[in-house]
């Protein structure tokens, strides 16, 4: 029995180092069981080769997804049957839901090729926050090679009991429309009740007090997803690797535009001519993306090179519930890798709706002449209103509130 503890700091103590261990690579498992409070499925690049081993076998899967308060959304759930390849006869999917109190376990049991088995029994949920240890997170892990197997036998067991026979708050699902109709209950993608927002835009008119006290950064890095992922709800193409977008788009606002919830991670920078496509000699916009460097956060990433800012900020924290996927590869044959981010887009002051942007990032992209990597904002969908607003000299700000929900605005 080994305890972990992500107070220390320490990659080996986070649930992904774990996590990569018992199922990236290897002859994959032949049993799966897991359950979880809440679920990201920025998460399933750790899982995608043993579910992909057990489709193959159809080997013994379970799953049980808390939506708590109805907030676990549509779009991971429907990425979650994909990968887990359902529907298949040795697999069951299950979300469970309470009008009062939680479901809030947080167990992976896994059993090996050998016939040993494992589990990981702890704090951290399996969303991006709680794989990379961005949160302190602990847990022990049990391991039948030296523990008594009459515990793991236990945790397994317990799990599987959930679809012996029905329980209370279990929805058991296999494919979209049982999605759907969860949708329809209340069941998934519930929005909670909003609090206004009270950081402002680097280009407010209020200045934006600083945060005080200490910070955390991630521990690891979550595997990238290969499958080809369902489109989003909202219009982009999670997951694709075709690389393609919704198109150009000037949406029609509504009256107003909602209010975001508390804001924990944002980023921003002030956009220079060439960025809103208006050097000389120029079309409007037609670079057709916007370079994504260390720009606000150039004084808490000092020492870092953009290779690294990327990784430690802008995949592991600011865009860490996405799922990223190689979308192909640059002319030096290094991978691209690419996530579609659904973002409530206000521009010029006028709100224009959600409006999905793909990020991608290339080890071999220069930015200027200081020849560092960097990662890239794709405005194909926003064209026409970039052509029509000149936004330089304005401030782009990318912000992520605590719904997991994401906010673009140039102001």
């Amino acid at each position: 029995m080994r305890y972990i503890d992500s107070g220390s700091r320490d990659p080996r103590h986070a649930l992904g180092t774990w996590l990569d261990s018992e199922l990236i690579g290897g002859s994959g498992p032949t049993a799966l069981r897991v359950q979880t409070g809440f679920f990201g499925s920025g998460v399933l690049g750790y899982f995608e080769d043993a579910l992909r081993s057990l489709a193959q076998s159809d080997g013994h899967t379970r799953f049980l997804i808390g939506s708590n308060d109805g907030q676990t959304s549509y779009d991971a759930m429907a990425d979650l049957l994909v990968v887990t390849g359902a529907p298949r006869t040795g697999m069951e999917l299950g979300i469970v839901s309470y009008q009062t109190g939680y479901f809030h376990p947080k167990v992976i049991h896994i059993t090996r090729a050998d016939g040993s088995s494992t589990a990981y029994v702890g704090s951290a949920n399996l969303t991006g926050y709680g794989v990379t240890s961005l949160h302190v997170e602990a847990g022990l892990i049990i391991d039948s090679k030296s523990d008594p197997s009459a515990v793991l036998d236990s945790i397994a067991d317990a799990i599987d009991d959930w679809f012996v026979s029905p329980r209370s708050g279990l929805y058991v699902i296999s494919n979209p429309a049982d999605l759907t109709a969860l949708v329809q209950a209340g069941v998934l993608d519930v929005k909670p009740a909003r609090t206004r927002r009270t950081i402002t835009s680097p280009g407010g008119s209020k200045a934006s007090p600083k945060p005080t006290g200490h910070t955390l950064s991630t521990l690891v890095s979550v595997p990238l997803v290969h499958a080809p992922l369902p489109s989003r709800k909202s219009g982009g193409a999670a997951g694709s690797t075709s690389g393609g977008h919704p198109g150009p788009v000037t949406p029609t606002p509504p009256s107003t535009a909602p209010a975001p919830a508390v804001i924990v991670r944002q980023w921003s920078k002030k956009l220079s001519r060439s960025d809103a496509g208006r050097k000389p000699g120029a079309g409007a916009n037609s670079r057709g993306s916007i370079p994504l460097g260390k720009g606000s956060l150039v004084n808490q990433s000092k020492g870092m090179n953009q290779v690294d800012f990327f990784v430690s900020f802008l995949r592991n924290q600011l865009f860490s519930p996405l799922v990223w996927t190689h979308s192909g590869n640059n002319s030096k044959g290094n991978p691209i890798d690419t996530t579609q981010v659904p973002m409530h887009t206000t521009i010029g002051g006028k709100y224009y709706g959600l409006i999905t942007l793909k990020v991608s990032t290339d080890p071999d992209r220069m930015q200027g002449t200081r020849a560092v990597p960097i990662s890239q904002l794709h405005t194909e969908p926003i064209a026409d209103i970039l052509k029509s607003v000149d936004v330089t000299g304005m401030h782009l700000e990318i912000a992520l509130d605590v719904n997991d929900d994401y906010w673009l605005t140039i102001a």
